[in-house]
């Protein structure tokens, strides 16, 4: 596994031999992990933006977050901090796996 992106509230990496072809991630929040597809990676980036677009306009805080993978439905609690640092875990890993992608894609080591 490679590291990816971590903050205080987790961190994510690149599973390099996976069971699973589509599993190229996981994600790991205290001491639960999730292993995720490139699909599942963007889904939850909308998601968590729904969630702190939602909040802001509607001042609405959310408690939980729910995600389906391909294994399990994920269940996410959150508070305002946390709904923060679980959008800068999932933006710094989206970005680090396209910056990743546009290095190989330029032959760029």
């Amino acid at each position: 596994m490679e590291l990816l992106y971590q903050n205080e509230y987790g961190a994510s990496y690149a599973l390099e031999n996976s069971f699973d072809s589509e599993i190229k991630f996981q994600i790991v929040i205290g001491s639960v992990g999730m292993f995720l597809t490139q699909k599942d990676i963007d889904e939850l980036q909308d998601l968590v933006q729904d969630c702190k677009t939602e909040s802001l306009r509607n001042k609405k805080n959310y408690d939980t977050i729910w995600k389906h993978t391909c294994f399990a439905d994920v269940r996410i609690k959150l508070n305002q901090p946390l709904l923060h640092l679980l959008e800068d875990l999932v933006n710094g890993t989206h970005f680090v796996i396209n910056m990743n992608a546009t290095l190989r894609k330029n032959k760029i080591n």
